[in-house]
C-alpha cells in the first residue's frame, strides 16, 4: 500500500523524469547543476519512498526541504504537473502521518502561533469607529523593524493616521507543510482586521495569501499607494531588484516607478528571485541560502548596482543577515526593501 494519498500518488507516478522543471530551478542552477538538488530528484526519491522502497529517514524530509517553493518549475512540465506544488504536498502528508520535519521547521507553528517569533516593533493603536487603513506588520518584524518603522513613516504622509496591525498572515507556515495552521492565522488576521478601511502591507506575499483566501478584503501593496512619482527624485541610483518569486509582477512595478523618479533599475535573473519559501529553506538547509546570497551579490557587483532592493521584506532581513554573518561575501552598497525606498521617494 502506497504511503501518501491515491491523489499525491498519482501525480508522483505520472512524472516522466524528463528534467524540464531542473532547467527552471534556481537550486539547481545555484548547485552547478547538481542532481540531488533539483525537483527531479526531489520527487523521484519521493516516488521511492511512496513504493516503500526506501524508508522515511531524518535525511530524507530534511531533503525535502531543499526546494524554495519559488514555483519557478510550475507549468514547464510537458504532462502538466506541478513540481513544486507536488514537493510541497509530500511535506504536508509526512507532518499528517505524524513525521516531524527539521527542528528549526517543526517549531514554526509554536513561533508564529504564539507571535513569540513576529511581534510587531511598533506600539498597536486600538480600532475605532469608522475604521482607518490598517498597516499589516508581518514575519520581519524582529528581524528588520526598520521596515515597519519606514512603512508607517511613508503610510503616514500618504494617508494620514493609520493603524498599526501586528499579525504574520501564516504564509510561511504553508511552505512548511502546515497548512490546517496558516489557515488559522489568516482566519484571525482578517477577524481582528475587518474594521479597517482597507488593509496595507509591505510584503506581496501576505497581500497576495489574503486575497486568495479572503477575497472580499481590501487589501493593497504599500507601493501600490503611490499615486503620483516625484520625477528626478532619486538620480544616481542604480538598482538591482530581487523579485518575489511568485509576484514577478510587483518587481516590474517598483522597478518602473524607480525608473521614472530618474534611478536606473533592472530586475534580477529569476534564479536570484527570493519569497517566503526561502525563510523554510534556510532552517533546514542554510547553505542553499548562503549560494542565493552570494549569487545576489556577484550579480550586483557585476551590473555596477548600488543598491540591492528585496521586493519581499522577509527576503531582505534574511539576507542581510547572511551576508553581515557569512565570511567571503562583501557588497559596498545599500541593501533594501520597498517601505524604505517609498519614503525616500515622498522626502
Amino acid at each position: 500500500m502506497p504511503l501518501f494519498t491515491p491523489r499525491l500518488t498519482a501525480d508522483i507516478s505520472r512524472c516522466v523524469r524528463c528534467g524540464a522543471c531542473n532547467s527552471h530551478c534556481p537550486v539547481y542552477s545555484l548547485h552547478s547543476h547538481a542532481e540531488t538538488k533539483s525537483p527531479r530528484s526531489w520527487i523521484k526519491l519521493s516516488s521511492s519512498v511512496n513504493k516503500k522502497e526506501i524508508s522515511v529517514s531524518v535525511e530524507f524530509i530534511e531533503f525535502m526541504y531543499g526546494c524554495t517553493q519559488c514555483a519557478l518549475c510550475s507549468g514547464v512540465c510537458p504532462v502538466g504537473l506541478d513540481p513544486s506544488y507536488i514537493i510541497l504536498k509530500v511535506r504536508k502528508e509526512l507532518i499528517d502521518q505524524g513525521y516531524v520535519p527539521p527542528m528549526a521547521v517543526a517549531a514554526l507553528p509554536e513561533e508564529v502561533l504564539g507571535g513569540e517569533v513576529f511581534p510587531t516593533p511598533l506600539e498597536t493603536v486600538a480600532p475605532m469607529a469608522g475604521g482607518r487603513p490598517t498597516y499589516l506588520a508581518g514575519c520581519w518584524g524582529e528581524s528588520t523593524p526598520e521596515v515597519d518603522v519606514a512603512a508607517s513613516a511613508a503610510l503616514e504622509r500618504l494617508l494620514g493616521k493609520i493603524r498599526l496591525g501586528d499579525r504574520a498572515c501564516g504564509v510561511i507556515l504553508r511552505y512548511a507543510g502546515y497548512f490546517d495552521q496558516e489557515e488559522e492565522v489568516l482566519e484571525v488576521l482578517v477577524r481582528e482586521n475587518s474594521d479597517a478601511r482597507f488593509l496595507v502591507s509591505a510584503c506581496p506575499e501576505q497581500v497576495r495569501a489574503i486575497r486568495e483566501s479572503h477575497p472580499e478584503m481590501d487589501v493593497r501593496f504599500i507601493f501600490d499607494l503611490l499615486e503620483e512619482i516625484p520625477v528626478g527624485r532619486i538620480r544616481g541610483e542604480r538598482y538591482l531588484i530581487i523579485p518575489d518569486c511568485r509576484s514577478p509582477s510587483v518587481g516590474e512595478k517598483i522597478g518602473e516607478i524607480l525608473a521614472a523618479a530618474g534611478a536606473e533599475a533592472m530586475l534580477a535573473p529569476d534564479e536570484l528571485c527570493c519569497s517566503c519559501g526561502h525563510l523554510v529553506t534556510r532552517r533546514a538547509q542554510p547553505d542553499v541560502i548562503r549560494r542565493l546570497a552570494v549569487g545576489i551579490v556577484n550579480e550586483a557587483t557585476a551590473v555596477g548596482s548600488s543598491a540591492i532592493l528585496f521586493v519581499n521584506p522577509a527576503c531582505y532581513g534574511m539576507i542581510s543577515e547572511v551576508i553581515r554573518s557569512a565570511k567571503g561575501i562583501k557588497f559596498s552598497g545599500r541593501l533594501s526593501e520597498p517601505a524604505e525606498e517609498l519614503l525616500r521617494l515622498l522626502k
